[in-house]
């Protein structure tokens, strides 16, 4: 199924007590990856281990294989893995082919992404084969028995007349009766050699119909019209089997389920559903899923009901929501997966499921359950927040929650540590803590109105009615509020400064009774030199004691203190470390942190997966700095593939790229003031992205940064002028931001300004600076402004004619570094320009020289350019440089062909009209069974 990642896939296979049990017991496992997806796949392997807890030092070797051992050698280097010679310390080799390249003292996990298929079906024999090697004993063979395998889908059955006929004869008796004369008559077509067909394969020299075998088994079986004879059903089945029908498969795997052989076996009987079930049948799904559940090993039945679920199937989803709410069958309880089949259940619209239990939960007096499954409805459309409340405040009832833990629920939702963070809750909970007599509720309830959360912000109110109060009964935090308010806020310092020596009494005398929020908010100030003089020991000394007591915030703070060297030597790797616990419980300031160091690498292995999942959560949180790195993430597809929902990986709805998502969080990191997210909110808005544009703001952004000198927003204002697109057209204006975008170093305005003025447009012509502008962009190394000179030189449309020049143009253009998909596209369009240069000729200035075109196709043909591909198809066809290969011809022909190439389609045709679609690709050197 094109929605389950492979990571996930990887987990479901391997995430059961037996295959853990398996794979921890086994000292030495080697891995082979074939094709073009290896580093993709060993970041998914080494990562569910990492998450598993399986021992990674048990990877002794990794083999890559591909055909091209350089160009594989290249995408591994180019993945940013460092040394060539190794992944995550693991010894890597390169191989042209698998063939004597299984270490034979070791398990070998065979891996292949031959298609780029998002789905990964061969996973779940990975699992399967774990646990027959477990329960036979097979792990001291080391022998090579997984292969995890993207397979193409195949294509609907290919019926001939012949077939078709036999069919319908065998559903008008059906309907009728099973008789005799039918018996006879199936009989009788089984001495009929069958047409060709993909219906099956050819068994042995005769080819005869299995699928009378299957319905001759079906009457025995069944006893219909003959005497029931079960070991006789099993032998035709058998038979058709061998003629390489599939359905006769499912059919043989059903009766050994059923229990009407003696041969039943349950691996075998796996093994043949497991087949049916990765074409997507459902039925063989559900068929997996019963047998499982009847031979008491339902915890294996997990990856298919993640399939089904995964695919819409409410009871599937309802199904795992129990499973890992209750515990059953063995499979422990698990609130985070529990929470994560919610989610998806909710995706699908599923809601009347978890509805119905908190419902029930209700009439059961169950509020904790209750709340905790109403939770999960938030953002559905029967979604009622005073309900939520009255709920929890039911819940909290009946926990008999005294004033303080009212207090501690409050802190948690009021900044999210260990829950989601319920602004709305936190106020509820300090509201009824203020009426139990706690100042602490009355100081809380201050700084929902002060922030507005909860409530509607109104920070005179919060100063007046509560920190004000509160800070007369004594109450250190409001001190601290109080100071921070007339300090910051009102530049007060009458005022502040006597809070300030209010709150230095309260907070010492909270210190020495060991009070952690206290310790904290001294160490604060006294590392900011704020009430209290700059002391950093001390300060560090006592973050440590309120972190040591179980502050969170203090986690985070003490990070900090080891990041930067403040009191204690600078330590990185602890700060990262105080930063994730920080992070897991929530804390905002600790997700960004986290995120950083997983994006860039810093003091942990580089992942983007992770660095997107800890921006979405603080960004989620109202963190606008997070809000631009989630929609940088969305637009460049970096760390989104992996999942839909940031941490869920178990879900499989794994997502490419998103402009919507880019632009939705860049417009709202724009529209919160944030100047760093302007720049991409106002390119997106100028795309066309699920319909709409938004030139408006485009514009308005746009100029902002253009006044402010920003050569990039200066080209791309211009281009709206010259176009007129959200503005009036404007040729002139557009030539006055292109040249002040081209002075300022933008290389693509240098091309734009080029352009108006070899054409003259805004401008007067002037081909000397068109020239200048050109030369001095590619020597910045834009591949656009070298093709657009070259062209120029070889058109002789308005520079003067200069083949040799426009060649040297387009050597230097192909020499520079073309990292993204748009310097590709102009580095691949100049290899095709040269080439065809070469095969072709230049009138009598340039004579043919095809062995530098050939070498110049092969260039553009490994990028994947179709033309370069039928170009190559033709050389070997006719012998242009090389010799003749019809074998080579066709191999190149069918790769332009995949891509539409009509030439290429009519070359086929002409060889062998079967060659256009019916055969797989293979290249010569992997196949010697080609017609010629």
């Amino acid at each position: 199924m094109s929605n389950i990642s492979l990571y996930t896939e990887m987990k479901l296979a391997l995430d059961n007590e037996v295959n853990m049990k398996l794979l921890a017991s086994i000292p030495d496992i080697a891995v082979i990856v074939l094709g073009t997806n290896s580093v993709h796949l060993l970041e998914c392997l080494f990562g569910v281990y990492d998450e598993l807890g399986l021992p990674i030092e048990n990877i002794r070797r990794i083999v890559i294989c591909d055909r091209d051992v350089f160009k594989a050698k290249r995408r591994y280097a180019d993945s940013e893995v460092s040394p060539l010679s190794e992944y995550h310390g693991v010894n890597v080799k390169f191989v042209s082919s698998i063939e004597n390249n299984y270490p034979p003292s070791l398990l070998t996990v065979v891996m292949s992404s031959k298609l780029g298929k998002a789905s990964l079906d061969g996973v779940y024999a990975y699992g399967i084969a774990l646990t027959v090697a477990h329960e036979f004993d097979m792990s001291s063979t080391r022998t090579s028995m997984i292969s995890l395998t993207f397979e193409k889908e195949s294509e609907p059955a290919k019926k001939t007349p012949l077939c078709e006929t036999r069919m319908k004869n065998y559903a008008a008796w059906k309907e009728d009766s099973f008789d005799l004369e039918m018996l006879l008559y199936a009989l009788q077509e089984l001495k009929n050699n069958c047409e060709d067909c993909n219906q099956c394969s050819s068994y042995g020299s005769a080819r005869v119909c299995p699928f009378f075998q299957l319905k001759i088994a079906e009457l025995y079986e069944s006893g219909q019209g003959v005497c029931e004879n079960h070991p006789l059903a099993l032998e035709w089945k058998k038979k058709a089997i061998r003629q390489g029908f599939p359905e006769a498969k499912k059919s043989l795997a059903r009766t050994y389920m059923e229990g009407k052989s003696p041969e039943k076996n349950f691996d075998e009987i796996l093994s043949m559903l497991d087949q049916h079930a990765k074409t997507g049948d459902r039925d063989a799904v559900n068929s997996i899923i019963g047998f499982l559940q009847r031979c008491g090993k339902e915890a294996l039945a997990l990856p298919w009901y993640a399939r089904l679920a995964n695919d819409g199937d409410f009871s599937a989803q309802n199904k795992l929501i129990e499973f890992y709410s209750s515990g059953q069958y063995g499979i422990p309880s698990d609130e985070k997966e529990e929470k994560a089949w919610t989610d998806i259940a909710l995706m699908w619209g599923n809601q009347g499921f978890i509805s119905s239990i908190v419902e029930s939960s209700i009439e059961r007096n169950d509020w904790a359950s209750a709340f905790k499954w109403y939770n999960r409805l938030r953002n559905e459309g029967d979604f009622d927040e005073d309900k939520l409340v009255d709920i929890f405040s039911r819940y909290c009832e009946s926990e008999n929650l005294t004033a303080r833990q009212y207090v501690e629920k409050g802190d948690q939702y009021f900044y999210g540590i260990d829950v989601e963070e319920e602004p709305t809750l936190a106020y509820m909970c300090y509201e009824k803590a203020e009426e139990m007599g706690e100042l602490l509720g009355t100081e809380g309830l201050g700084r929902c109105y002060f922030h507005g959360k909860g409530v509607e912000k109104d920070k005179t109110k919060a100063v007046d009615e509560y920190f004000t109060p509160a800070a007369d009964e004594g109450d250190f935090r409001s001190m601290v509020h109080l100071f921070d308010y007339y300090h910051a806020d009102q530049k007060d310092e009458e005022m502040a400064d006597y809070w300030k020596r209010a709150a230095e009494i309260a907070l010492d005398d909270a210190v020495e009774r060991d009070d952690a929020v206290a310790m904290r908010l001294k160490s604060l100030k006294m590392k900011r030199g704020e009430m209290y003089e700059r002391d950093h020991p001390v300060s560090f000394e006592l973050m440590k004691r309120a972190s040591e007591k179980g502050d969170v915030p203090a986690l985070f703070h003490l990070g900090e203190h080891y990041c930067h060297g403040l009191g204690v030597p600078k330590d990185m790797e602890r700060a990262f470390k105080l930063f994730d616990e920080s992070a897991s419980r929530g804390l905002v300031n600790s997700l960004w942190c986290v995120a950083c160091c997983y994006k860039r690498g810093l003091y942990v292995a580089r992942n983007p997966q992770k660095a997107f999942e800890s921006y979405s959560k603080a960004a989620v949180r109202g963190d606008v700095r997070s809000y631009v790195k989630v929609a940088e993430a969305y637009e460049e597809g970096d760390g989104v593939k992996a999942s839909l929902f940031g941490e869920n990986y178990y879900f499989g709805k794994g997502i490419e790229k998103s402009l919507s998502e880019a632009k939705k969080w860049s417009v709202k990191a724009a529209e919160q003031g944030n100047s760093g997210a302007f720049f991409r909110a106002a390119y997106l808005c100028t795309l066309k992205i699920e319909g709409i544009t938004e030139y408006d703001k485009a514009f308005k952004w746009y100029s902002t940064l253009a006044e402010k000198g920003n050569a990039a927003a200066q080209n791309n204002l211009g281009v709206m002028y010259d176009r007129g697109r959200g503005v009036p057209m404007d040729k002139v204006k557009a030539s006055e931001l292109f040249l002040q975008s081209a002075q300022g170093g933008d290389s693509v305005a240098m091309a734009n300004i080029a352009y108006q003025f070899i054409h003259g447009e805004g401008v007067d012509v002037d081909l000397e600076q068109a020239v200048s502008w050109y030369e001095q962009g590619l020597q910045k190394g834009s591949i656009k402004c070298g093709i657009d000179l070259a062209d120029e030189y070889i058109s002789g449309e308005h520079l003067e004619k200069n083949i040799p020049k426009g060649i040297e143009t387009y050597n230097k253009v192909i020499e520079l570094p073309h990292p993204d998909d748009n310097s590709k596209k102009y580095y691949v369009k100049a290899l095709m320009a040269l080439a065809d240069l070469y095969y072709f000729g230049k009138d009598d200035e340039l004579e043919e020289d095809n062995e530098k075109a050939f070498h110049l196709f092969r260039k553009a043909a490994e990028e994947g350019n179709d033309l370069a591909y039928f170009r190559l198809g033709t050389m070997y066809h006719y012998g242009y440089y090389v010799g003749k290969d019809i074998n080579q011809a066709i191999y190149w022909y069918r790769l332009a062909a995949e891509k539409e190439n009509e030439d290429a389609i009519k070359r086929l045709e002409k060889i062998d009209p079967d060659w256009v679609r019916d055969h797989p690709i293979e290249h010569p050197d992997d196949a010697d069974d080609l017609p010629f």
